[in-house]
C-alpha cells in the first residue's frame, strides 16, 4: 500500500514499502534535530561555564590587585605616618634639650658674672654638644665650660652673683597721716582719692 492509502482495513495491516521508509525518514530526522538541539545545549552550557569560570576569576584577580593595592597604600601610610612621627618627636626632644642647656648656661654665667649672656654665642657648639642632661633636668658640665671661657676671656665677666647679695636698704613705708593732722588741701586730696578708689 503506496503512502497516503487508507488504513489497512480488517486483518491486513500491512502498510507499503514507501509509507513506512517515509516515517523512518522522518523518525530519522526527528533524532538528528534533538541530538542537534542535545548537542548545541551542552556546547552553551559549556560556554556558559566558561564564561562564568572567566568573570569569577577576573573578579578575583581584580579583588585581589585592590586588596594587595590597598594594603601596600596603607603600609606605606602608616611607615609615613610613623618615620613622621618619630622625627617630630625627635625634633622636639632635640629642641628642648637645647632649651634646658640654653638656660642652664645662662643661669652659671649670671651667677660667674657674664655681662651679656650674647656672649654664650661664643662658646664652642661641638662643646655645647657633648653637655647631657639627666632625668632631673640637670645639665652636667655647663659649670665647668663656663669656668673655662671665665678663665680664657675674663673681660666678659663682672662681679659674680652670690648667694647672700646685699640686701636693699631699708625703706620704711610712708607713715598716714591723720584726719587731725591734715591741712585743708591734703584733707581734700585724701577724700577724693577715697572716691575714686571706691568707684574703681
Amino acid at each position: 500500500m503506496a503512502e497516503g492509502d487508507p488504513a489497512p482495513r480488517g486483518g491486513d495491516n500491512k502498510f507499503s514499502a514507501d509509507y513506512v521508509a517515509g516515517l523512518q525518514a522522518q523518525i530519522d530526522r526527528l533524532k538528528d534535530e534533538a541530538r542537534t538541539a542535545v548537542t548545541a545545549h551542552r556546547e552553551a552550557l559549556a560556554e556558559a561555564k566558561r564564561a562564568g569560570d572567566e568573570a569569577v576569576a577576573a573578579l578575583r584577580t581584580e579583588h585581589k590587585t585592590a586588596l594587595d593595592g590597598a594594603t601596600a597604600a596603607h603600609a606605606e601610610a602608616l611607615g609615613k605616618a610613623q618615620r613622621e612621627g618619630t622625627e617630630a618627636l625627635t625634633a622636639a626632644q632635640a629642641a628642648a634639650l637645647k632649651r634646658i642647656v640654653g638656660f642652664a648656661l645662662r643661669a652659671e654665667g649670671s651667677a660667674a658674672g657674664l655681662l651679656d649672656h650674647d656672649q654664650l654665642r661664643l662658646l664652642d657648639e661641638a662643646e655645647i654638644a657633648k653637655l647631657t642632661v639627666d632625668d632631673a633636668g640637670a645639665v652636667a658640665g655647663a659649670k665647668p665650660l663656663i669656668e673655662a671661657m671665665k678663665k680664657a676671656k675674663p673681660f666678659l665677666f663682672g662681679q659674680g652673683s652670690t648667694s647672700n647679695p646685699n640686701p636693699p636698704p631699708n625703706q620704711q613705708p610712708p607713715v598716714q597721716k591723720h584726719a587731725r593732722d591734715m591741712t585743708d588741701a591734703e584733707f581734700e586730696e585724701a577724700n577724693r582719692r577715697k572716691a575714686w578708689r571706691t568707684a574703681a
